[in-house]
């Protein structure tokens, strides 16, 4: 049983295993395919159009259901949606095209940036734009890393402090709001949806922050898209895409159609005028809003929790009170019942008429009586104001008796009468000794203005509703005046005021209500009056003692469509916020301008530079090859119609030399891996300088134009066979045992040519399958010098930095990574040569035997790891790869010789390492009697 564990055991993690290498293999072959990329591109690109469009048709379907209202917030979300997602659609759906560092930084980050720019007097936004600015300019003028990782590590910042903001204040807005009973099942679902909301936005920056860490220290998930398209496309799908459709979810009701009696949303007022501040926080949902801003945007996530308030929290009705040429004004509120009274009910109205004019000549304050039984029952409440005087409460109740019945909402069952001074209900179901805390209310706000020192004021604000609440519910008559000192010189007044009938708990329970609506409503106003169904509030920094007269004519009808709003009189704060918002826009079209001038420089001094460092190595070379014009290669190629391939420095293009003979040539055109020609340098000085056969010959070179439109091309002779990759990955036939010896003897001498023959120290740090090209005799020549490095000949040890190591993965040599392992000079360009060779003799096995090793073979070697299978039967694998169906001699010798050599190669050490010329020896002079196997590496 425990062998049956094990055994179960080892095959459960070599699936593991298995399953991650493919896993492995897939994301590194998806990452550099271009069909892949071009999908991530075009899949983020209509994902972003989807959205802007959807934007689009909301921000039409408004202005055509509400013109006159001008630019609201609503109106102004919509259309900075659509601006910045349609601006990124087309940003990714021309990415295939490669940028400069610069301009890929500049198309991502600056919508985001610009639309963030509403909230300009916020720090952290500040900082920022600051942040973006300086790192285009110090990327414009030197492509350092140092300043990427330091900009990625500010991204990291920004999102976690942006998570942080987001868990406080919308988890403390959700908790403070289920403290309070909600009656509405739609205001509790709105309720949920901010938790919703607020988990969402915090997942958000949570990934943005894991990301953009990860990828500050781990290149393998860099987000630069051209390298990882799958991890760009979910991040960018994740933290912006559906972010922003979020909102358009959440945004998804339009306004109300004017004239219509439903509660106006505050997103539908005009823009600037919206303040949705948290209870006991001033700006809160402004820090909120500003925490999103940052290089990798999330767009618009800023507005979700301001967007769901207005359903969560009770809604602000308009005005709609009538002002009467007595100065008393009315404010109906009537039932939905369509229920028509009859004579019976009418006239229980009419005791109820008689019974506030008895209270009106009797100075009462408070009355709640019923008249009749059944279905006609009347219940009525009438209370007077405790700021207003009694003589002034006795008119308003003379005025509403005057109203009962039939003047205000005919045929209706239900109705409450608001008035500056006194509160008349009646209705035909009881409400007696139960609040209503329904958003029906009516406020005022007799001073709109905003006090200079918001905090002091809502920490004043904030004591004075604590005790105004418990000391209203304790008294007798349920109302309570209080005051607060704000500052040495001000002091802020207030009441609170219960209908006489309620309870204690229930007293509280209303004014609780009100005391959360003040705090999203005015949390910094100067004064501010609301009426409910069952409770008053009033603070000024006027000081109003019982029986005194409001200070301002409350209540107000609201102006007309052309009229001029009073309370659009811009403050001192909104005139700041208008300086700082044009003050934002500069900055940024500045800074941007500044970037673009200060990269155009950098570019023409560079390319300059650049041009004349490789005129001045041309002039030092005075034996180099033919200079042919870019109009020349052009014909050469046939307008560059035949390409061969595609290196990692360049394409490769068939041609014909021009000079009569049509000499077949290969052209290869370098891309602008790097600004300053170091692969063209490269090409040229290193081969220039060379003359063996088995080193691919330059007839000549291109260099035409500067910076960006630099044509760079270089002309070598024809290969025929194409490179050795096509017969180690079986593509190009197969080749003999024989054929494999010479060929690897061949690249042998041309890299002791390389090291020891020539006028310069040259190691090619490229060397594989690729870059060995073979003649129509299958003779090889060593090509691509594009990462060679060449020193004198005195000097035997190279100077590589570790962070911009060279080669292909697989082929370098451990010291280019880590010095610990020793030294860089030739013995690394050994190393590359000996794992090539071992992956030539394993690739003609594999194609002699049909296919992949098997553990049926008879060799044993399949269940052990390279090299060490080599190492426990290397005379089995000799036989296994010789016994071809061709029956070559002496096969199994040569497999030997080849295995042999390539393990001495492959030493760790340097130093353990043979030379070249050591190498050429073993394969050609010596016996395989002689050759003995390297010590195994512990």
């Amino acid at each position: 049983m425990r062998e049956l564990a094990s055994s179960s055991s080892s095959a459960t993690s070599s699936s593991a295993l298995a399953a991650a290498a493919a896993l492995r293999g897939w994301w590194d072959d998806v990452n550099e395919s271009p069909q892949w990329q071009d999908a991530a591109f075009f899949s983020l690109a209509a994902a972003y159009a989807l959205v802007s469009a959807v934007a689009l048709i909301q921000l039409i379907r408004i202005q055509r259901r509400v013109p006159e209202l001008g630019w609201t917030t609503q109106k102004i979300f919509h259309l900075m949606n659509f601006l910045v997602n349609g601006g990124n659609a087309f940003n990714f759906l021309y990415f295939s095209i490669r940028l400069e560092m610069v301009y890929k930084l500049v198309l991502l980050d600056l919508p985001g940036l610009l639309f963030f720019s509403t909230y300009t007097l916020l720090v952290l936004f500040w900082a920022e734009i600051y942040h973006q600015v300086c790192i285009w300019i110090y990327l414009g003028i030197n492509d350092n890393a140092a300043v990427e990782l330091a900009s990625k590590i500010f991204i990291v910042a920004v999102s976690f402090i942006a998570l942080l903001g987001f868990s406080v204040y919308g988890g403390r807005l959700f908790f403070l709001l289920r403290r309070f009973p909600i009656e509405s099942k739609g205001r509790q679902k709105k309720l949920y949806e901010v938790g919703t909301v607020t988990a969402i936005c915090v997942t958000c920056f949570l990934i943005r922050c894991v990301v953009v860490a990860l990828s500050a220290f781990d290149p393998d998930v860099s987000l630069e898209v051209l390298d990882h398209p799958i991890l760009d496309l979910f991040y960018y799908t994740v933290t912006e895409i559906l972010p922003s459709a979020l909102v358009l979810f959440v945004l998804r009701k339009l306004p109300p159609k004017r004239g219509s009696s439903s509660p106006v949303s505050l997103l539908s007022v005009p823009f600037g005028t919206a303040r949705m501040l948290l209870p006991g926080q001033g700006s809160a949902m402004d820090a909120a809003a500003l925490l999103c801003s940052s290089r990798r945007r999330l767009l618009a996530v800023s507005v979700v929790l301001v967007s769901l308030l207005p359903g969560v929290l009770p809604q602000a009705a308009p005005n709609l009170c009538a002002t009467k040429a007595n100065g008393r004004y009315a404010c109906p509120d009537c039932s939905t019942s369509n229920l028509a009274h009859g004579a019976a009910f009418e006239a229980n109205l009419l005791r109820l008429r008689d019974t506030l004019r008895d209270m009106a000549a009797a100075n009462s304050s408070f009355l709640n009586a019923t008249f009749g039984a059944e279905e006609d029952t009347v219940y009525g409440l009438a209370t007077c104001l405790a700021d207003a005087e009694m003589s002034d409460c006795a008119a308003c109740l003379e005025g509403a008796a005057a109203e009962l019945p039939g003047t205000r909402c005919a045929g209706r069952r239900d109705m409450i009468l608001w008035y500056p001074r006194c509160l008349v209900r009646y209705g035909n179901a009881s409400f007696f000794g139960v609040a209503d805390t329904s958003p029906d209310r009516r406020f005022d706000v007799p001073n709109p203005n905003n006090f200079s020192d918001p905090v002091a004021l809502d920490k004043a604000r904030t004591r004075l509703e604590a005790r105004m609440v418990a000391a209203a519910a304790g008294s007798p008559l349920r109302f309570a005046f209080d005051d607060e000192s704000v500052n040495a010189n001000t002091t802020l007044h207030g009441l609170a005021q219960c209908t006489e009938d309620l309870s204690l708990q229930e007293c509280t329970r209303c004014l609780a209500n009100h005391m959360v609506w003040l705090g999203v409503c005015c949390a910094d106003m100067d004064g501010v009056r609301l009426n409910g169904p069952s409770c008053y509030v009033r603070y000024e920094f006027m000081a109003f003692a019982p029986g005194t007269t409001p200070s301002m004519a409350p209540f107000l009808e609201p102006p007309s469509a052309s009229a001029p709003s009073p309370s659009a009189t811009p403050s001192s704060r909104k005139k700041t916020r208008t300086y700082v918002l044009a003050g934002a826009l500069v900055c940024v079209l500045v800074g941007a301008a500044c970037c673009g001038i200060l990269w155009y420089k950098k570019k023409r001094s560079s390319a300059g530079s650049s041009r004349k460092r490789m005129e001045s190595l041309l002039r030092q070379h005075q034996q180099y090859p033919r200079r042919y014009s870019y109009a020349q290669v052009k014909r050469m190629t046939g307008s560059f119609g035949h390409k061969l391939g595609q290196g990692g420095n360049g394409a490769v293009y068939k041609g014909s030399l021009l000079d009569g003979g049509g000499r077949a040539v290969a052209v290869k055109m370098l891309k602008e891996a790097k600004v300053d020609g170091e692969e063209f340098i490269n090409e040229v000085a290193s081969i220039s300088r060379t003359s063996h056969v088995n080193v691919v010959t330059l007839l000549g070179f291109c260099l035409e134009g500067s910076g960006s439109k630099c044509k760079r091309g270089l002309i070598y002779e024809y290969m025929p066979n194409g490179s050795l990759e096509r017969y180690t990955a079986g593509d190009g036939g197969n080749l003999s045992w024989e054929q494999m010896l010479d060929i690897a003897v061949g690249i042998a001498r041309g890299l002791e040519y390389l090291h020891r023959g020539c006028n310069a120290h040259i190691v090619h740090f490229d060397i594989k399958p690729h870059n060995i090209l073979l003649d129509a005799a299958f003779r090889p020549k060593i090509s691509d010098f594009g990462l060679a490095k060449l020193c004198p000949q005195k000097e035997s040890t190279i100077s590589v930095s570790i962070a911009g190591a060279r080669g292909t993965v697989g082929y370098i040599a451990p010291e280019v990574f880590s010095r610990q392992v020793g030294a860089v000079t030739s013995k690394s360009d050994v190393y590359s040569y000996g794992m090539m060779v071992l992956e030539m003799v394993g690739a003609r096995r594999s194609i002699v035997n049909g296919g992949g090793d098997t553990a049926d073979s008879g060799t044993g070697a399949s269940s052990s790891y390279f090299p060490q299978c080599l190492y426990q039967d290397l005379d089995g694998f000799c036989a296994s790869a010789a016994c071809g169906p061709e029956e070559e001699t002496d096969a199994a010798e040569v497999v030997r010789k080849m295995v042999i050599a390539g393990l001495w190669c492959i030493r760790m050490s340097p130093a353990d390492r043979p030379s070249m010329s050591r190498v050429v020896e073993m394969l050609e002079n010596t016996t395989t009697a002689e050759l003995q196997l390297p010590p195994e590496s512990s």
